[in-house]
């Protein structure tokens, strides 16, 4: 009995054992289970991207920016922007064979550190362990040589793609700049940032298997898109023109202390933009030192301002046109003129000269003389509904649609609410324009009453091979082509015996006017500022430029002697450049 008992106890407890055993190993197939789960499962994106990049090459692969030119009158191509490699300067400390201190004496010589940075650098390059210091960045390839010719084992280099502006300064507001500082560089205002798409082409993407020592399978492949490189542009500025306007705006503002300024040149048989300058400038290989982010705007297109006397040629025109007078038609000037309902009188800016007026004058006097009675007395013949459609047809109040960024379209509504803002219209107060608008409404004038598309990309050229030629652009027709000449005409007047004749050049006829503008005051009425422009083109018999110059607050009275000359100045050049013998 004892013994069966015995036996009985024995096999309780094995089976107790038996079913532990079974549920310790149901239990261990239950962690696995759900630890495989949880791996296969929720992990599975993981483990993918883990096993991916043990046997995978995901490359994204980086195209070729586009280039931007200038081109001459012979077709010949100079650099605007363009692509170079520069260097990063680094150490190594721990492959350092010479002492430090006698390494940073070298680069102190070579870089002129002062003491601060000396100290700084020697800190950083005397611990032993480094891997690795960055010392200087944007170096090019004669410090690089210089550098290695030390043979300072530890100093290295990195190559740097960058964006490059021989001409510094020059057209700076126009080409704009490349930004490195964004997460994704890209371009920045001007044409770098209008043609980001154009220039920066598109990424490709190399997605293949790769072997144990990391090199690619070829038979491997999965995907492969290549990257596309971007298009240059080719621009119509012609960099002769360029250089000269430039430098020669500069000069006048430096002189007369202005606080900024533009000059645009156009070809005015096609619209192309020859010059385009303004200032304040900025160098766009230093775009990072600039405080004011106003110098990165493009004035020629984005600033509005009161035209002034520069204007009444346009008003002249809309009379020539409607046929309500012609150049020889007279009218009484008496020097000042009462408005219904307008508490002042209007008066020519000569009135302290003659009080009473020119007395019997035409209407080419009325250019030669800039009288402000003159173009009012247009406006009674014209009327303000129609004046308001010839300056719709000219462009203003409308943008011109140059492909840059920032373009603004001037302010015309007031005109014909009231009748004094017609009258004040018609002398170039009460609305505003942009340089460009002005410009190229001159522009119409010059060629037979044609309004054009101004344009400055002649060409976008794809990495393909192909080509997108510009076209010129014909707008409206403004005015008649008789009309054209007959302004045409009286504007040579006003520069040769009006204020305009600093703009002449000697052996040519040259069409133009002068505006001396009074600047709006916050507070009301206007300010002492003045803003002074001369508009014009030539040679008369076959015009092969227009051209703007603009001037803000001068040190002058009147653009006779600030605009005008500078005006004259680069239209000499222009003239001699393109080999044109004089008619006269």
């Amino acid at each position: 009995m004892l013994v069966r008992a015995k036996r009985k106890k024995i096999k309780k407890f094995a089976d107790l054992r038996l079913t532990f055993f079974v549920l310790f190993v149901f239990f261990i197939f239950c962690v696995i289970a759900v630890r495989l789960f949880y791996l296969q499962v929720y992990e599975m994106d993981y483990y993918k991207k883990l096993a991916s990049d043990k046997h995978k090459i995901l490359r994204e692969l980086i195209p070729k920016r586009g280039e931007i030119f200038m081109q001459d009158k012979d077709g010949n191509l100079q650099p605007f922007a363009q692509n170079r490699v520069l260097y990063m300067l680094y150490a190594v400390p721990k492959d350092f064979e010479k002492k430090p201190e006698d390494i940073i004496n070298q680069l102190t010589n070579y870089f002129q550190w002062d003491e601060a940075t000396t100290k700084f650098f020697l800190e950083k390059l005397s611990k032993k362990d480094d891997p690795f210091e960055q010392i200087k960045k944007g170096l090019d390839e004669n410090d690089k040589k210089e550098i290695e010719s030390w043979q300072i084992k530890g100093l290295y280099f990195l190559d740097e793609d960058s964006r490059f502006y021989p001409n510094q300064n020059i057209g700076a507001n126009l080409i704009g700049f490349y930004s490195f500082k964004s997460d994704k560089p890209a371009g920045q205002y001007g044409l770098e940032g209008f043609f980001e798409d154009e220039l920066s082409g598109s990424r490709g993407v190399i997605d293949s298997e790769k072997d144990a020592s990391g090199r690619l399978i070829t038979i491997g492949v999965r995907n492969f898109t290549s990257a596309t490189d971007g298009s240059d542009l080719i621009l119509t500025i012609d960099p002769s023109i360029e250089f000269i306007s430039c430098q020669k705006l500069n000069e006048y503002i430096q002189r007369l202390g202005a606080k900024g300024g533009e000059v645009i040149i156009l070809n005015p048989q096609t619209g192309a933009v020859l010059a385009m300058c303004s200032f304040p400038d900025f160098d766009p290989n230093k775009y990072f030192e600039v405080e004011n982010i106003e110098y990165f705007k493009n004035p020629a297109v984005t600033d509005q301002y009161e035209p002034g006397s520069i204007f009444k040629p346009i008003t002249m025109a809309a009379a020539l046109d409607l046929k309500k007078v012609t150049p020889k038609f007279t009218y009484r000037d008496e020097g000042c003129r009462l408005i219904p309902g307008w508490p002042k009188p209007i008066c020519n800016s000569d009135v302290n000269i003659k009080p009473h007026g020119h007395g019997i004058v035409t209407m080419t006097d009325v250019l030669i003389n800039s009288l402000n009675t003159g173009v009012m007395y247009l406006i009674d013949q014209i009327g303000e509904e129609t004046f308001k459609k010839y300056l719709q047809g000219f462009g203003f109040g409308q943008p011109t649609n140059i492909t840059l960024p920032g373009e603004t379209s001037g302010n015309i509504n007031n005109v014909g609410l009231r009748p004094i803002y017609s009258y004040t219209a018609s002398f170039g107060q009460g609305i505003t324009v942009t340089p460009l608008q002005m410009v190229t409404a001159y522009a119409a004038i010059a060629n037979g009453g044609e309004l054009l598309r101004p344009y400055v990309v002649a060409e976008i050229r794809k990495a393909d091979g192909t080509i997108e030629k510009t076209e010129k652009k014909i707008v409206r027709q403004v005015i008649s082509p008789e009309v054209s000449v007959l302004l045409s005409g009286m504007l040579v007047s006003a520069v040769e015996d009006g204020h305009g004749w600093r703009a002449g050049v000697p052996g040519y006829y040259i069409a133009g006017k002068t505006g001396t503008a009074q600047v709006p005051s916050p507070q009301g009425g206007y300010s002492q500022d003045t803003i002074h422009s001369f508009v014009g083109f030539g040679p008369i018999d076959n015009p092969k430029f227009v051209m703007i110059t603009k001037l803000d607050n001068p040190g002058t009275n009147f653009a006779e002697s600030s605009a005008a000359p500078l005006f004259g100045e680069i239209a000499d050049f222009i003239l001699q450049y393109y080999q044109i013998p004089p008619s006269r």
